[in-house]
């Protein structure tokens, strides 16, 4: 049985190893994407990590663990039930961009509901400020002001006050902005 791998760059991987080999010295396993754990039942089984890993399943392998994870929104190890859940999170979302959000919004403490956080995310900004003036400028908020009123208006402030209403997420460049 041969995995096939997502050619995207943030698709959540776990490399499933045999915990009975790895309690003898033996790196006995092999990398996997998260959604075809969750597509395929047959992946991840002892069988299948041995034969991935090039080696024989022993009577006395029964257990696999992910013993490694990369693009998942949790720390340490984990077992392959939770690793076909974020497969099926992944999918689910169908979108790799945003997969790295989600795994920040996540790690923020939301809950890993794929349609909440669809519903609630407003997209990446330079800043919160950015995301406060454009949203304003959209639903019309100064239309009709004098032109100075709107020139000395203090969008920090206001921008300061409005953060309470949103959840706001450093991101590589700028800030995510999720509403509550």
């Amino acid at each position: 049985m041969t995995t096939t791998t997502h050619t995207t760059l943030n698709a959540p991987r776990i490399w499933l190893g045999c915990l009975q080999d790895y309690n003898a010295g033996r790196l006995v396993g092999a990398w996997y994407d998260a959604v075809d754990l969750y597509n395929d039942e047959d992946l991840g089984t002892t069988e299948d990590v041995h034969e991935q890993g090039g080696f024989p399943a022993g009577d006395y392998c029964e257990e696999i663990w992910g013993l490694d994870h990369e693009n998942m929104p949790v720390r340490g190890e984990m077992g392959l039930d939770e690793a076909r859940k974020w497969g099926e999170r992944y999918e689910e979302l169908n979108d790799d961009d945003n997969w790295l959000v989600f795994c920040a919004w996540v790690r923020d403490g939301n809950a890993p509901s794929v349609s909440e956080f669809s519903d609630r995310y407003q997209g990446q900004w330079d800043s919160f400020r950015d995301y406060v003036e454009d949203a304003e400028e959209a639903c019309g908020t100064f239309d009709g002001w004098p032109e100075l009123a709107v020139r000395f208006f203090d969008w920090d402030s206001y921008a300061d006050e409005m953060e309470q209403s949103y959840n706001i997420i450093d991101a590589p460049q700028g800030v995510w902005v999720f509403s509550h």
